[in-house]
């Protein structure tokens, strides 16, 4: 016969929800700290004049223009290299285009001015004519 001992242990059969939490909270602030440093990775020095108004409140597709790289002038389109023969693809089949508002040009201050110049022509010549240039406010 088999004797049972008074003091039999329990299996608690629950999820330590503790430690799940804390691990999710650490992942939440880390995305919030990460996420705005995500959307200007691409190092640039923009321009910079006395005032800056931006028009429309909608954000507009944007489009960086960078020579910081031995490569010489490199193009992105909301963060998303490409080359110059492709922009105006790219720009049109972006998720946020619409043509009548205002597509953004984000250009490093030592591009040299004939690289914007084509670039703004292939934008132009592909019915993209909305181009607003975007400026850091200086002293």
């Amino acid at each position: 016969m088999r004797r049972l001992n008074r003091r039999t242990r329990h299996i608690e059969s629950g999820i330590n929800v503790t430690s799940l939490l804390d691990i999710c909270f650490v992942l939440l602030i880390s995305f919030m700290v990460v996420a705005p440093a995500v959307r200007y990775s691409i190092d640039m020095e923009l321009p910079k004049v006395k005032e800056s108004k931006m028009t429309d409140s909608k954000k507009p597709v944007s489009i960086q223009v960078s020579n910081r790289n031995r490569a010489g002038t490199v193009y992105y389109v909301d963060g998303q290299e490409t080359d110059l023969d492709s922009i105006a693809r790219q720009v049109a089949s972006a998720k946020n285009y619409e043509s009548n508002k205002v597509v953004a040009l984000e250009a490093d201050s030592q591009v040299p001015w004939d690289d914007m110049a084509k670039l703004m022509n292939e934008l132009r010549s592909n019915g993209i004519d909305n181009i607003g240039i975007v400026t850091e406010k200086g002293k």
